[in-house]
């Protein structure tokens, strides 16, 4: 392979500018488009400046200013999305009762309805609201009575809760 030098064309179309590096796979020059043969090749750049141009070097004063701040906003944007992603999703989390990852429950979730509904709802004898309503029950064997004063009618069913269950009731007391 031949070696390479400022001002070499490469393929008709390039000069070679500036060589930028070498390592053990070659050299890296920065190019420029050539001109038509026989007009002079471009001026490399003074040592320690490159020929490459900002951003937005061609753009008026007060564009560029726009542009910049644009750029700016994009970019905390693309950044911070992602982040109130994942904070909003864990706040969901909490607010919805679920337990944090890892953490053992002791109790279970339940969900009592009824037709019509504002029943009265009993957990092993002690009121604990109307419906319809969710519940969380320690684990274990209870007793869950709903009650209509209205239609004096009521219907009793027996759940075992489990550590970070969920479940739900359905009571009709039209019957």
């Amino acid at each position: 392979m031949s070696e390479l030098r400022q001002g070499d064309r490469i393929g008709g179309r390039y000069v070679l500018l500036e060589r930028l590096g070498q390592g053990g796979m070659g050299e890296v020059w920065l190019p420029s488009e050539a001109p038509p043969v026989g007009q002079p090749a471009p001026a490399a750049p003074s040592p320690g400046k490159s020929a490459a141009k900002p951003l937005f070097a061609e753009v008026a004063a007060p564009r560029r200013h726009a542009l910049k701040v644009a750029a700016a906003l994009g970019t905390l944007l693309a950044l911070s999305l992602p982040a109130a992603w994942l904070i909003e999703a864990s706040r969901s989390r909490f607010a919805h009762g679920g337990p944090p990852a890892g953490f053992h429950a002791e109790s279970g979730e339940l969900r009592i309805a009824s037709h019509p509904e504002g029943a009265e709802v009993y957990v092993d004898g002690a009121l604990r609201g109307t419906t319809p309503t969710t519940l969380r029950l320690t684990a274990g064997q209870h007793s869950v009575r709903v009650k209509n004063p209205r239609l004096d009618r009521s219907r009793t069913a027996d759940v075992q809760m489990h550590p970070g269950s969920s479940g739900r009731l359905d009571f009709d007391l039209t019957e």
